[in-house]
């Protein structure tokens, strides 16, 4: 078994027995930590490649094969995401109907759909395989990844961006020494 899935079965173990053990207030102190961890480790995997994509100079860069890669994995994603997400409703609905409920809700509604569609097309696993590849054109395939990915990333962070929900509603603060 590889070592990252290794590490998504330890957490997820972690997260069922020992989170529940935890005080309020070290299950709080936890969820930030590695909250924080994360947006670091996601800032620094996307200023690596922004780097990569300015600084490398032998990167050969080829627009059409840039589009045609482009388009191909957007197709391909919307070919997989679209469909299976309609059928799991499809199933969950039929399954709803059998026990006397007609009206039940879809599993997955769009905007879900659409996010399975967008956080799939982005990530630092293609530029790792890629960072690998040898041969005659592997600085075009690099560059090619490289390109798709930092194209990706930045539309899906507009997205995410665009789409927020300004806060409306204000919080109460709690010290955290009154939480145990």
């Amino acid at each position: 078994m590889s070592g990252i899935v290794s590490l998504l079965f330890c957490g997820i173990t972690l997260k069922h027995y020992a989170y529940y053990n935890m005080s309020r207030r070290t299950q709080l102190t936890t969820k930030f930590i590695f909250q924080i961890l994360a947006q670091l480790s996601e800032n620094f995997i996307f200023i690596y490649l922004g780097l990569t994509l300015f600084v490398e100079t032998n990167l050969e860069f080829k627009p059409l094969f840039i589009m045609v890669t482009l388009v191909g994995i957007c197709g391909a994603r919307c070919l997989s995401v679209f469909p299976l997400s309609k059928a799991i409703n499809y199933i969950i609905r039929l399954r709803a109907r059998r026990k006397g409920r007609p009206d039940a809700a879809d599993e997955l509604p769009w905007h879900y759909q659409a996010m399975l569609y967008w956080a799939g097309l982005r990530g630092a696993v293609g530029v790792a395989l890629a960072a690998g590849l040898q041969g005659a054109n592997g600085w075009a395939l690099r560059a090619t990844v490289l390109v798709v990915v930092v194209l990706i990333g930045g539309l899906f962070l507009l997205a995410g961006r665009a789409t927020e929900q300004p806060q409306t509603r204000v919080e109460k603060v709690v010290a955290l020494g009154n939480l145990s």
